[in-house]
């Protein structure tokens, strides 16, 4: 892209659109699942505990 000359707030605008568009092709991730309670993400992320726990068991410290 390079060096632009702005002339006009027309031009500003979209230059900060093309940006802001840019920025979010970027980002990259893993979509966040919609629980739908509070009780419902607790009771996942419980599951995916203990998933993790018997997978990897050498990483399980144990409490004293």
């Amino acid at each position: 892209m390079g060096v632009e000359l702005l002339k006009n707030e027309k031009d500003l605008n979209e230059l900060f659109r093309r940006i802001e568009q840019s920025v979010k092709e970027t980002v990259k991730g893993r979509p966040r699942k919609a629980f739908g309670s509070l009780e419902e993400e607790r009771d996942y992320l419980k599951a995916q505990v203990d998933y993790l726990k018997k997978r990897y068991p050498n990483l399980v410290k144990e409490k004293r």
